[in-house]
């Protein structure tokens, strides 16, 4: 077996695999988020039946929610422009082991100032979306 084939055969097995998990992991994020819809109409339901305490109660919880998926959506974009820079220090530094007398090595630079790009928007904007809607 060449390396050539052996090399094809990993790269097309780690797509394949990459495909499925990538597949799966949108199919449990529709259904959460066909959960929370359920879950934002029954609390809308409960706040027309109930305008008093109740709506207010369910208001507050909302917007509770809210914030907090705020926090988490900024964590996982944060998370995200790590990654993207470790994949880019990573392959660059492959690359230099690899062919040392290239320039190869500078592709890494992709990735990595992509992760960069991202981590600061994220990290810049920490304090969006915070205002009171009262």
């Amino acid at each position: 077996m060449s390396l050539f084939t052996a090399t094809f055969g990993f790269l097309a097995l780690a797509a394949i695999a990459l495909l499925s998990v990538d597949r799966v992991a949108r199919w449990i994020g529709a259904r959460q988020q066909e959960r929370e819809t359920k879950q934002r109409f029954a609390a809308l339901t409960l706040m027309l039946e109930y305008p008093g305490k109740e709506g207010a109660r369910v208001m507050a919880a909302w917007r509770e929610q809210e914030a907090l998926a705020r926090v988490r959506g900024r964590r996982q974009r944060l998370r995200g422009g790590l990654v993207a820079l470790s994949v880019g220090v990573a392959l660059a530094a492959l690359l230099r082991v690899l062919s040392p007398g290239s320039g190869a090595w500078a592709i890494g630079f992709i990735p990595g100032l992509v992760g960069c790009a991202i981590t600061v928007v994220a990290y810049l904007d920490r304090g969006a979306g915070v205002e009171s809607r009262a």
